[in-house]
């Protein structure tokens, strides 16, 4: 009896030692980076190829026969696999089951340089990537916070995890991420309180940059607000009467990005007649001698500025009168003999701007679209930055109301949004 029960004690402990033993070799498993041979394997299997058993490199002559690899030689099966080898056999495999050669968001993903690190991805792959990246499969990693691109890290090696997930992505399409008209990533959880109000939410943007109220939101009125002449928010602009085919939204960002660009980047050491230029072509109206005035001044308080981070952003684009357009900025003021006087050019009110350290702030910029004769242009009609707005944030979606008690301004009562 005693020799038994000491078997069972013995037995016990063996399998209590082999429980960790058995979860640690797993995870191992699932952290190992795996082989270029060992992917193939992985994608025949999940795209269903039929496998004949008689060849001696049965997946990878399956691989050839899809499309996958082009030559049994084209890669190293026996390399641990990449990022970039990933996404090009990923998207190869993706063409084979869904003929999807080709993404809407291609071109946009190029032009506005989505993926940030895509210039050292060997050339021949890159339209792999961007393929694989616009269409959600993957989708790299972040820049920071309201970045609009993202690093793809192509020279990366891949885990066993990694892989299976990336292959779950390309079976299931609705586990897919899903990616923004201009090529960024959207996020669906832990969304702004008016969310509702915007066509998608971006996955590096927080929900403070949402929930700042428009400008007509902190308006009273003597008359009703009229939807479409008075405010629009973005969710609604497309159907604004107004807004048509000509009015192009990426010029309007690419001006606001300018405007700021330039007002937020100076150096009292080599401003000079073309970065003046350059400013007064972002605006709608002439501000050349204010500009000149403003150069003056900086250069006597030496003021250097310069930016991480400008991020203008056409989902945001409302009405209120007229157009609005979102950005966020990060800059610094790394020199300025007295940091009370206007740094930066404009209409400004900046909160505990202290040198050399980052400042960060939302602001709407106010647009103007015209036809001048020979056509349309897209610029920026008021130079006002305030860091007031920043801290008018709402907890829910605001509407019309009326307030019949009035006030000082409005004896009979006023509009308002509440």
């Amino acid at each position: 009896m005693k020799n038994l029960m000491k078997r069972v004690v013995l037995l016990i402990l063996v399998l209590v030692l082999a429980i960790p033993s058995s979860t640690v070799m797993a995870e191992k498993a699932s952290s190992k980076n795996i082989t270029i041979g060992e992917y193939i394997e992985l994608l025949m299997k999940a795209m269903k190829v039929t496998i004949n058993e008689t060849e001696n490199q049965t997946y990878i002559t399956a691989a050839v026969s899809t499309g996958v690899l082009k030559t049994v030689g084209e890669f190293k099966v026996e390399e641990e696999m990449t990022r970039t080898e990933c996404a090009v056999l990923t998207n190869r495999a993706d063409i084979y089951l869904n003929e999807n050669e080709a993404i809407i968001l291609y071109d946009n993903i190029v032009n506005f340089k989505r993926i940030s690190d895509l210039s050292k991805i060997t050339k021949k792959y890159r339209d792999d990537v961007v393929q694989v990246f616009g269409k959600g499969i993957i989708v790299g990693y972040t820049n920071g916070k309201c970045t609009q691109d993202r690093e793809f890290r192509g020279s990366n090696k891949i885990t066993y995890d990694g892989a299976k997930a990336v292959i779950t992505k390309l079976t299931s399409i609705n586990k897919r991420s899903v990616m923004s008209p201009d090529g960024q990533l959207t996020r669906t959880t832990n969304l702004p309180v008016n969310a509702k109000e915007f066509d998608y939410i971006l996955a590096s943007f927080p929900n403070g940059f949402y929930e700042m109220k428009y400008l007509y939101e902190l308006t009273k009125s003597s008359a009703e607000f009229i939807l479409f002449k008075d405010y629009c928010p973005p969710v609604k602009v497309k159907n604004d009467p107004s807004y048509n085919e000509a009015i192009n939204l990426y010029t309007w960002c690419e001006n606001v990005e300018k405007n700021l660009y330039y007002r937020l980047n100076v150096n009292y050491k080599t401003i000079d007649s073309k970065w003046k230029k350059n400013l007064n072509n972002t605006f709608s109206t002439d501000k050349s001698k204010s500009i000149e005035s403003y150069i003056k001044e900086m250069k006597k308080n030496k003021v250097v500025i310069k930016t991480s981070v400008i991020s203008v952003e056409p989902s945001s684009l409302y009405l209120t009168g007229t157009y609005n357009l979102r950005a966020y900025v990060k800059f610094k003021v790394t020199s300025a003999n007295d940091l009370s006087k206007n740094l930066i050019y404009g209409d400004i009110y900046m909160l505990k701007l202290q040198k050399n350290q980052w400042h960060e702030g939302y602001y709407d910029i106010e647009l103007n679209g015209y036809y001048n004769g020979k056509g349309y242009e897209y610029r920026v009609s008021s130079d006002w930055l305030d860091d007031f707005m920043k801290a008018q944030r709402k907890t829910k979606i605001l509407k019309p109301a009326f307030n019949k008690n009035g006030n000082d301004d409005f004896a009979n009562g006023y509009y308002y949004f509440k």
